[in-house]
């Protein structure tokens, strides 16, 4: 059994990494990273390259070595990252790490801790799960209709989508994880392309 230690509310839990989906693995290593500073500050890369940025031409055009630039990821460093509770009921950190992943962007994973929120260097230390967190592209309810509708093209009110559970007609999840239900974003495309057809 693989744990590490996840400070939260000023006390140290012994974390199983097995027992984490591999993006929330990655963000628990670099969180155990932040232990004993704050704020807890997490580097993740986007899914894309500095050179798709739009305003890459502004800041790097004329720069001798912008064609270098341009190849590499692009970065972003969160902090403040706040323990979920539900009430006055501590989650505990199993499901805070899985809820606090799911709240960025399906195409952002954690990358790194960032003791200095912002420094833009590229040389900073990888977590061992790093490129596992970044091919777990699981979508939790919260996150599947902005997809649907920016990536897809299929808009769906969260009545449409709560009435396709009651009538069965909605796609069955991947997994869950702490009771949530998860997609793939296969799934998805699958789900709007039927609906495409039909």
């Amino acid at each position: 059994m693989t744990t590490v230690p996840i400070e939260l509310h000023d006390r140290v839990y012994d974390v199983d990494l097995t027992q984490l989906t591999p993006r929330a693995r990655a963000f628990a290593e670099a969180v155990t990273r932040c232990t004993g500073h704050r704020p807890i500050a997490v580097v993740f890369e986007t899914g894309r390259l500095l050179r798709e940025r739009s305003d890459f031409a502004y800041r790097y055009g004329t720069h001798p070595d912008a064609d270098a630039i341009g190849a590499r990821p692009e970065r972003q460093t969160l902090t403040d990252w706040l323990p979920a509770r539900r009430g006055a009921t501590w989650l505990g950190p199993i499901q805070w790490l899985e809820a606090a992943i799911r709240t960025i962007p399906v195409h952002g994973y954690p990358i790194a801790a960032a003791p200095f929120p912002h420094s833009d260097a590229m040389e900073i230390e990888r977590v061992p799960s790093a490129d596992a967190g970044a091919a777990d592209r699981a979508l939790v309810p919260s996150t599947v209709l902005e997809y649907l509708r920016t990536e897809l093209g299929c808009p769906l009110s969260p009545q449409e989508w709560d009435e396709l559970r009651q009538t069965r007609r909605q796609p069955a999840p991947d997994r869950y994880v702490c009771d949530v239900p998860q997609w793939r974003p296969e799934t998805l495309h699958a789900f709007a392309r039927a609906r495409a057809t039909a």
